[in-house]
């Protein structure tokens, strides 16, 4: 009766499937969990960050661990979500007999993420946006820096970050002397505070200025130059400016005549006492 209501159940589809045992289900079947264990709060992995990084977390979250590679590889799909979770359970376990087999296939699935990881010169191709404010793009440009794969010093990191700015945080950077990055996002947010409040003129602001009445732009007003250009003088003689003094008309002396034929002055001749 037993064997005929088995194949019952088989024929009408109410089979279980290949969930009757549980130890065929676990990745690790005999792994032992002692009953004060409490499962830490990891960071779920998408897919999209490295896998790298992802790994160092959770083997830090569950360093308790450590000395036993089967905890380690069971509760390891606590830390994945979405389309993670789903490779995890497709694993064969035949294929994943160590925490070494699970970190091969994990990295292998993900190491594309690795690849496109970001590099120096994805960093110097950087610039600031419009609608962002300095902090705002430091902040940005800092946390694409702390991606790059063999870390950048703090002179490194400086240099190549003032090499994206535009003028005028450019050139005001370059005179200015820092010792960390955060005394350049500082620098940076005085002259952009100088550039709201009308101190440190650019581009169009500065042509603006320009236009204004007072407005001092290095040329002479039209009557003075008028006045420059036909003011007369003796022909042949010294110009007014580097005219001697003897040679200035006085208000006292007789006028100056030219001899045209030796082209020098001659003065009237004083008459005689008699």
């Amino acid at each position: 009766m037993q064997t005929i209501e088995e194949r019952l159940r088989a024929v009408e589809g109410r089979g279980h499937h290949g969930f009757g045992d549980v130890t065929d289900l676990c990745l690790v079947p005999d792994v032992i969990i002692t009953p004060k264990f409490k499962v830490p709060e990891f960071e779920k992995y998408k897919g999209t960050s490295c896998p790298k990084n992802h790994l160092t977390m959770y083997c830090r979250k569950i360093a308790a661990y450590a000395h036993d590679e089967k905890p380690l590889v069971h509760f390891f799909q606590d830390s994945l979500v979405g389309t993670t979770f789903n490779c995890y359970m497709h694993l064969e376990p035949a294929r994943i007999r160590s925490w070494r087999d699970l970190v091969d296939a994990f990295l292998n699935q993900y190491k594309y993420n690795v690849d496109m990881a970001p590099d120096r010169l994805q960093l110097q191709n950087m610039s600031k946006k419009g609608s962002e404010t300095f902090k705002e793009y430091a902040k940005r440009w800092r946390d694409l820096a702390a991606q790059v794969e063999t870390p950048l010093d703090d002179r490194e990191m400086m240099a190549m970050f003032i090499n994206t700015l535009q003028s005028p945080f450019y050139e005001h950077m370059l005179g200015s002397v820092s010792s960390s990055f955060a005394d350049i996002i500082i620098i940076g947010d005085i002259i952009e505070f100088g550039l709201k409040s009308g101190k440190i003129a650019q581009g169009p602001l500065a042509v603006a200025n320009s236009k204004k009445p007072g407005f001092n732009t290095g040329k002479r007003k039209e009557g003075e130059v008028q006045a420059t250009s036909v003011t007369p003088y003796c022909e042949n003689q010294p110009s007014p400016r580097y005219r001697p003094n003897y040679l200035q008309p006085q208000a006292h002396l007789p006028y100056i005549t030219t001899n045209v034929s030796t082209s020098q002055p001659s003065f009237p001749r004083p008459r005689p006492p008699y």
